[in-house]
């Protein structure tokens, strides 16, 4: 089926089709024993005998994707035509699965049990909560730490988890999402994700990134642009204590941002997005590195309250919140509420975490109106883990 006549042509509509297809060249290198030459759909000519990754500029890739088959988020599929094979799929994250359903293919001799049949990797939906008004996230997709490896342990690269993303938003829909650690490399292929969300599952987004329209801020806030009109956006230069091994990997600071709902416009949202950065042992520093970067952060939720009156503030970030004597050590709801940050959780019933990375509690939502009346320390279920090692988490929200 497959011969030295053949070459693998990727896509170059979506960034990350080339570590796919290197891959594929290793296994049929193994399977095969033939060195089949890699290239792009924009340099090589069309022959009759071609592996194409994703959607490229073929014919047959261009059939493979019409009606239904543009809707292949979390999917692929394997398609013969003549002397040609589609691996037809979403995006980096699922051409990989593709490739490696191809290889397990060859080895066992046959593809007929593979041919056009279409693989989900994820089915789930998770609908809002009857009777709340927006649905808040907070998704930290670990972006600066595997950006040259192809495959580094369970964490597939940047490119790949950005087609995990677009899935899970279109799994959980939120209004307002907040994103820790996204890369350069995470921000690029967002753009023509957005539009495969628009254009087939009917759910337009949109990033807030910086005020100078640079596509390389680490905690950025992906909105409904349907839903929510962007009034405010500003992007704070990081002024933490960044460890040295982070320093010169990406940039970091807290975006804080304040919409308008286009449904009713009397209702104001503002969301803060943020990371910080400290080793456990930071945390019993006096004066600890926290309270410099709780203080800050503190201080953008009071410029919000007092430049937008009645604006409903969350906080989304990985805010490394490390629990201590028995406390949760969080000196920001501190500042922000004047009450310690145990005994908030306490209130909000998740006084014992369900979530622990590297000795720290990670990943909260926090609102406040008057006081904070959400605060989530658990993950919810989902398929989505290979995204991160944080699981994302949200809250429904009643406004009123």
């Amino acid at each position: 089926m497959i011969t030295d006549k053949h070459k693998i042509i990727y896509a170059t509509d979506l960034i990350g089709y080339e570590n796919q297809a290197n891959l594929l060249h290793e296994i049929l290198e193994v399977t095969l024993g033939i060195d089949v030459p890699v290239s792009n759909d924009t340099r090589a000519k069309p022959t009759e005998y071609e592996i194409l990754i994703g959607h490229t500029n073929r014919p047959l890739s261009q059939r493979a994707y019409e009606g239904e088959g543009a809707k292949r988020l979390m999917s692929h599929e394997i398609i013969i035509e003549g002397n040609s094979i589609q691996l037809a799929c979403g995006g980096p994250y699922s051409a990989r699965f593709a490739v490696l359903t191809l290889g397990k293919a060859l080895a066992e001799g046959s593809l007929d049990s593979y041919v056009n049949k279409r693989v989900e990797l994820t089915t789930e939906h998770i609908p809002h909560t009857e009777g709340t008004d927006a649905r808040i996230m907070s998704i930290n997709v670990l972006g600066q730490c595997y950006i040259k490896s192809h495959h580094n342990g369970k964490h597939p690269v940047s490119s790949e988890r950005a087609e995990i993303l677009a899935k899970l938003l279109v799994d959980y829909t939120p209004d307002l999402a907040g994103v820790q650690e996204m890369d350069v490399k995470f921000h690029a292929p967002l753009d023509a994700y957005f539009e495969v969300l628009k254009q087939h599952y009917g759910l337009e987004y949109a990033i807030a990134l910086t005020q100078h329209g640079k596509k390389t801020n680490d905690c950025p806030i992906i909105y409904r642009a349907d839903e929510y009109e962007l009034d405010y956006e500003n992007f704070a230069p990081a002024n933490y204590h960044i460890p040295e091994k982070y320093n010169t990997m990406y940039p970091c600071g807290v975006a804080s941002t304040k919409f308008t709902d286009k449904r009713d416009p009397t209702v104001q949202v503002a969301m803060i997005s943020n990371h910080w950065h400290w080793e456990k042992e930071d945390v019993a520093l006096d004066p600890p590195r926290q309270q410099i970067d709780a203080d800050d952060l503190a201080a953008t939720t009071k410029f919000l309250e007092e430049t937008y009156p009645g604006v409903r503030v969350f906080s989304t970030g990985d805010f490394n919140s490390h629990r201590f004597q028995e406390k949760y050590f969080n000196r920001y709801l501190e500042a922000v509420d004047g009450a310690a940050a145990d005994q908030i959780a306490i209130a909000n019933g998740v006084h014992t975490p369900a979530l622990v990375h590297m000795g720290y509690l990670i990943d909260h939502i926090v609102g406040k109106k008057g006081t904070f009346d959400v605060l989530l320390h658990a993950p919810t279920k989902n398929r989505s883990d290979v995204l991160t090692d944080h699981k994302p988490i949200y809250a429904d929200i009643k406004f009123i």
